[in-house]
């Protein structure tokens, strides 16, 4: 009898157990990671995320013009306000080069830190300008994709951080598109610090 009294209230005393967190420990695990996160904040490559992402974003806005020309049979022009930070990618319905009434033009904005150019980093047989397209639409350097998937110039665009436009040693922000003329592929690059050349991204 007293053995099954005393299980009943060592029952009692875990059923009134409580499960869980009380504020006050949960705002020190959250302080503890907050000290976590800053102490590793400087360690953690930004530029280089945000560099990446900022020239997937330019050669994905190529790859669809590209394939906006062969799907939709007419041109699709590219071309890249380099003091605006601005890609324009314009339905070329009539073919003659302008931006006409009814046709389409999307723009795509790079990140407010990411410029046009190469920072201190070396040029790639491509050209040393910041676009290396030489033919224009709207004042702009453009590249024109045809119904054949192909274009009417082989070129490219450099992107890098402003830190790097601004200041020498940060050659690794630097990244490089290039198209193929004949084929319209698009093919990214970045800079290597580790070996000093330029490495393939895809």
């Amino acid at each position: 009898m007293r053995r099954r009294a005393a299980g009943e209230r060592g029952t009692a005393r875990l059923r009134g157990t409580r499960a869980g967190f009380t504020i006050l420990e949960a705002i020190v695990v959250l302080m503890v990671i907050g000290i976590l996160a800053t102490l590793a904040l400087p360690f953690i490559p930004l530029a280089r995320y945000r560099m990446d992402s900022a020239v997937r974003g330019v050669a994905l806005a190529l790859v669809a013009a590209q394939r906006e020309a062969v799907t939709r049979q007419r041109d699709v022009v590219v071309s890249f306000d380099t003091t605006a930070g601005m890609v324009y990618v314009h339905l070329d319905i009539n073919g003659n080069g302008q931006v006409d009434t009814g046709e389409r033009v999307r723009v795509v904005a790079l990140d407010e830190n990411v410029t046009f150019g190469r920072g201190g980093a070396p040029a790639r047989p491509m050209g040393t300008l910041s676009v290396t397209f030489t033919n224009t639409e709207a004042g702009r350097p453009a590249v024109t994709f045809y119904r054949n998937g192909s274009t009417n110039q082989q070129g490219g665009v450099y992107l890098t951080t402003k830190q790097a436009a601004a200041n020498p040693g940060h050659e690794d922000h630097a990244r490089a598109i290039e198209v193929e003329r004949a084929t319209g592929r698009v093919s990214w690059y970045y800079f290597n610090t580790t070996v000093g050349a330029w490495s393939r991204g895809f």
